[in-house]
């Protein structure tokens, strides 16, 4: 894990491997990986990023970097539909009662 406090006004203007979060911390904002080497021999491993100003508000730029942050994220399955007529679903109802399931 790593947090990184950048400078006045500055934002990232890219980085690897993808954040965690950004959030706004003293008038600048703080960027937030999850660190891993990429094998389980591997002893290191490695961040790096670059700087840009930014010239809106500083929850803007927060929030534009964990829009960023989210879309970037790669997702384990695609949406399926699942889409069934109500009729052919009937209501279930689970309760459960000292261990037991009814």
């Amino acid at each position: 894990m790593i947090a990184v406090v950048l400078p006045l006004g500055q934002t990232l203007a890219y980085w690897e491997p993808e954040l965690i979060e950004a959030k706004s911390f003293s008038k600048t904002i703080a960027a937030f990986w999850l660190l891993y080497p990429k094998s389980e021999a591997d002893t290191a491993v490695s961040i790096s990023w670059s700087l840009t100003e930014f010239a809106h508000e500083l929850d803007t730029e927060v929030e534009r970097l964990n829009r960023a942050i989210s879309l970037a994220r790669r997702r384990d399955t695609a949406t399926v539909s699942r889409r069934v007529p109500r009729t052919a679903c009937p209501l279930v109802s689970i309760a459960a009662n000292a261990g037991a399931i009814h």
